[in-house]
């Protein structure tokens, strides 16, 4: 399962984040940034198909399948902006 939000330091575009500065929320599936990981997530987390989402968002399917429901990865909240 996900790790707890932290709001641990995010690293800049160099590490393959994409506008990380308008996002409330980065999701870091391990070895996501060989995939341009984290990417920036604003929607209902609790709803969220993390398998689906991940695929969508170029996470290759072979780890989807050893990593199934984004067992080892983590949420991060943006420092500058509140989350909910």
């Amino acid at each position: 399962m996900w790790a707890e939000p932290s709001s641990a330091p995010l690293g800049d575009a160099s590490r393959g984040c994409y506008d990380c500065t308008m996002s409330r929320r980065l999701i870091d599936p391990p070895n996501g940034h060989a995939f341009g990981f984290p990417k920036p997530f604003d929607g209902d987390i609790s709803a969220l198909d993390f398998d689906i989402w991940l695929r969508d968002n170029g996470y290759p399917d072979d780890w989807v399948k050893v990593f199934p429901n984004g067992k080892g990865g983590r949420i991060l909240n943006h420092p500058d902006v509140s989350v909910p």
